[in-house]
C-alpha cells in the first residue's frame, strides 16, 4: 500500500525535478540571457532570492501594449538586430552575432541593453531616457548608475523594482517603437553569399 506521506514525496519530487529541468532550460538558452540568476524580492527589505517558478512583475503592468514589450524584450521575441538577424530572410542568410550593429551608431550591437541604456546616436532616444531614468533613479536610488555595471546587469535589476516597473515598461515600449520605425542596418554581405 502507498502511503499519503509517500504521495507527498512523489509529488515534492516531482515538481522539484521540473522546476530544475526549468531553470537548467532558461540558463542554458543564451536567447534568455536577461532572465539568467533573475530574483524575487518578496518584501521590501528582505533579500532577494532566485526563484524560478513565480508571477513577475512586469505581467501586471496595466498597459497591454507595454506589458507585451517588456515581456517580449525579456523573452528575446523582439525585432531588434540582435534578434532579427539571427533570422535568415528575403535569401538574406542569418547573420553572425558580433556583426548585427545598432541601426543608429552602426558601431554596438543592437541588443534590448544598447537601445535601452547604451545608445546615444538619437537625439529623440536620448532625450527619451534622460526623462524616463531621472524618474526610475529618483524612485530607485539604490540602482546602480548607467556605465558603472554592466547594462544587462543593470536592465535585469531595474526589471526586478515593483515601483517602477511600469514606467519601464512603458519606457520599454518607446523604445522599441523607436527602433522597429528605423530602417534596420544591415552589414555588407561577403561576396561567397551573394554569388551563391
Amino acid at each position: 500500500m502507498i502511503t499519503t506521506a509517500e504521495i507527498d514525496d512523489t509529488i515534492k519530487s516531482v515538481l522539484d525535478l521540473m522546476k530544475g529541468w526549468l531553470k537548467s532550460a532558461i540558463d542554458n538558452l543564451s536567447k534568455l540571457y536577461l532572465l539568467h540568476g533573475r530574483k524575487v524580492l518578496f518584501k521590501d527589505g528582505d533579500t532577494p532570492v532566485h526563484k524560478t517558478l513565480h508571477f513577475r512583475y512586469y505581467l501586471s503592468v496595466n498597459n497591454a501594449d507595454h506589458r507585451k514589450s517588456i515581456t517580449r524584450l525579456l523573452l528575446s521575441g523582439h525585432r531588434l538586430a540582435l534578434e532579427r538577424l539571427r533570422w535568415t530572410e528575403h535569401r538574406r542568410p542569418r547573420i553572425e552575432m558580433i556583426r548585427r550593429k545598432c541601426c543608429f551608431c552602426e558601431t554596438e550591437i543592437e541588443s534590448p541593453e544598447h537601445a535601452l541604456l547604451d545608445c546615444t546616436a538619437n537625439l529623440s532616444l536620448v532625450e527619451l531616457r534622460l526623462k524616463t531614468m531621472t524618474h526610475i533613479y529618483n524612485n530607485s536610488p539604490e540602482l546602480p548608475a548607467i556605465g558603472s555595471i554592466e547594462s544587462a546587469d543593470l536592465l535585469q535589476q531595474m526589471v526586478s523594482q515593483t515601483h517602477t516597473i511600469q514606467l519601464l515598461a512603458k519606457y520599454t515600449h518607446e523604445v522599441l517603437v523607436l527602433f522597429n520605425t528605423a530602417p534596420m542596418y544591415i552589414p555588407a554581405l561577403p561576396v561567397h553569399w551573394i554569388i551563391g
